[in-house]
């Protein structure tokens, strides 16, 4: 009889705390985003939240509030539960937003519920709530690109943002990172036995990078006289580079495919539309591994902490892995030709139903 009274007080109590702590969900949110802002609160590596990370936070509200007005009443913070994101995510998916936006989202309700948690403000702390992440279609420049970027004739205005882009394909930085090294890039220049290297304290991890200069990144550079035009917006820089890529020619045909409103989709598009300034840090890293840099170092730089993230990251085809398989040791020399004399390994002819199989891109 003590037990089943004491469960009762203590739904009782829950209950009645429930309707005291009314906090609006979305007032909830802009509480944990100033604090956020003015560094009351630290991300979980005692840094503070970089720009990027605080418009997630509005722009989680702003669905907040659209998803208040469909349901018609207020939305309050002791009512977000494992049910309530579930539902909410049903919504995301009827207003065809991609799996990718809706798991951002959600991770910031999850944010969200575990710092007011913290602070006594509900008895929720996000646990359990998903963020599914898909692989969506992402493409890179190859270094024949590249070359084709720098060989066109621009006006000044996109020849300046070609410029930062090819820049950028050597650094690998985040888009807020590079635009501070733009800024003065002779600041974080670093001489070590005659390397030279620029080292930044990246914004997101706080981590120092160190990034050797190709000669590639040294020609831009020093054609630009060490000083560029940082006053531009990202959505501007996104524009032009695509029309630059565009007037390069990199306008192979490129499939698109990710989850939208909870159905699977492919489109079409040039590859120059699908080029944008993030696209210069895929570039860097895919074309590192391709040329057989050490996954450790590219990680180095990137600042990726897992094997199994960075390979998610890069965005080479299954037959450029191959071909860069193919040249290790396992493939080529372990075995040594006086050990197989009694077995021949000459190629079959190009005509032969074998060789037919293998394709007319493996047999030169």
């Amino acid at each position: 009889m003590k037990i089943l009274l004491n469960l009762i007080m203590r739904s009782l109590l829950n209950f009645l705390y429930l309707f005291s702590n009314r906090i609006p969900f979305k007032k909830a949110i802009y509480r944990m985003k100033q604090a956020a802002k003015s560094g009351q609160m630290l991300t979980s590596k005692k840094l503070k939240y970089s720009p990027g990370s605080l418009y997630g936070f509005k722009f989680c509200a702003r669905w907040v509030i659209a998803y208040e007005k469909e349901v018609n009443r207020t939305i309050y913070l002791n009512e977000i539960s494992v049910r309530w994101a579930e539902k909410f995510e049903l919504f995301l998916v009827e207003k065809r937003l991609s799996k990718n936006t809706i798991s951002e989202i959600l991770s910031k309700v999850k944010a969200v519920c575990n710092y007011h948690y913290k602070l006594g403000h509900c008895t929720f702390n996000g646990s359990g709530i998903s963020t599914p992440l898909e692989i969506t279609t992402a493409v890179y420049i190859t270094d024949e690109e590249l070359l084709s970027l720098l060989q066109i004739d621009l006006p000044e205005g996109l020849r300046s943002i070609r410029n930062i882009f090819v820049l950028a394909c050597e650094l690998g930085l985040r888009f807020s990172d590079l635009k501070i090294v733009l800024k003065d890039p002779k600041l974080y220049l670093h001489r070590e036995h005659g390397k030279l290297f620029f080292e930044i304290k990246t914004q997101k991890t706080g981590e120092v990078s160190y990034i050797p200069l190709s000669n590639l990144a040294m020609a831009i550079l020093n054609h630009a006289h060490w000083s560029f035009n940082d006053n531009f917006s990202l959505s501007y820089f996104n524009l032009s580079i695509k029309e630059v890529c565009k007037r390069a020619k990199i306008d192979g045909t490129i499939t698109f495919t990710r989850t939208t409103g909870g159905r699977r989709k492919d489109t079409i598009f040039r590859k120059y539309e699908l080029v944008s300034s993030h696209t210069a840090r895929r570039t860097f890293a895919t074309n590192a591994f391709l040329h057989r840099m050490p996954i450790e170092q590219i990680m180095a730089i990137t600042g990726h902490k897992t094997v199994q993230a960075f390979m998610r990251y890069i965005r080479c085809s299954a037959l450029e892995k191959a071909l860069k398989a193919a040249e290790n040791v396992f493939f080529t020399t372990r075995f040594a030709p006086a050990d197989l004399i009694n077995y021949s390994i000459d190629l079959p002819s190009a005509s032969s139903p074998v060789a037919g199989n293998l394709g007319p891109t493996l047999l030169k």
